[in-house]
């Protein structure tokens, strides 16, 4: 599908925007093929998001786990620091680039706040809602 909206793109002379998320731990992040194809095109890299938009993460499932007071299943190392990034503020990045002529033929990384593990962020999502999260481990078919 990005094949083909990017040759609509070039053929057009439309210009294209790609947000791509970047969902590993800083520590190990792998390369990243920064190549920016045709002179319209523009990449950019956003931590994990999250907020309303941003339904269909992990950090928003065990959000919802804490406001409904059952146990998060721990589908990723809760003590391991990422960063993360409000949905909003993230559109409003990625508008300031794409307005820009000169952003584009080129590569971006979005950065959030600074690291936090997920486990401190819903200590911290807990205590606005007085509700202590609780993890729970997943275990054999469901990480399967």
């Amino acid at each position: 599908m990005l094949e083909a909206v990017r040759s609509i793109a070039v053929v057009s002379g439309a210009k294209m925007v790609t947000l791509e998320g970047v969902y590993l731990p800083v520590d190990r992040r792998e390369q990243v093929n920064l190549n920016v194809p045709g002179t319209t095109s523009m990449r950019i890299f956003s931590p994990e998001l999250y907020g309303e938009g941003a339904s269909n993460t992990i950090i928003h499932y065990a959000l919802r786990k804490i406001v409904q007071a059952k146990p998060v299943k721990q589908l990723i190392d809760p003590s391991v620091r990422r960063d993360y990034l409000y949905v909003d503020d993230a559109t409003r990045y990625v508008l300031e680039l794409a307005s820009m002529e000169t952003a584009f033929r080129s590569a971006w990384r979005l950065r959030g706040s600074g690291l936090i593990s997920q486990a401190e962020l819903l200590d911290l999502a807990g205590s606005v809602v007085q509700a202590a999260p609780r993890f729970e481990p997943i275990g054999g078919w469901q990480q399967r």
